[in-house]
């Protein structure tokens, strides 16, 4: 009987055609372990996908809970009360709030 290098295995290889025998020994008993460890796999990358959607999900409601709780939303790049760039916005901010410290 010679030794097959191809698997880790030894199996029966007939000497008359140089291949392995129409039915290798331990092939059999492999396959259904394999498949169960595939099926679990499946299972583990569900429940992994569902973890990640779960985390996204509560994510997003924070972040809504969040937004919803600093007041009515506004567009970023306008200041609603003068109608100007947030840059200008931020400039007048600062100038206005030392004015401010100045009359107190």
């Amino acid at each position: 009987m010679a030794i097959d290098r191809s698997t880790s295995s030894s199996r029966p290889v007939s000497a008359a055609s140089g291949t392995a025998s129409a039915e290798p020994s331990g092939q059999a008993a492999t396959t259904l372990p394999s498949a169960a460890r595939r099926q679990r796999q499946r299972q583990r990358q569900r429940q992994r996908q569902r973890q990640r959607q779960r985390q996204r999900q509560r994510q997003r409601q924070r972040q809504r809970q969040r937004d919803r709780s600093q007041g009515p939303s506004q567009p970023r790049d306008v200041d609603p009360a003068r109608g100007q760039g947030v840059a200008e916005a931020a400039v007048s901010a600062t100038v206005f709030a030392d004015q401010r410290q100045f009359h107190q």
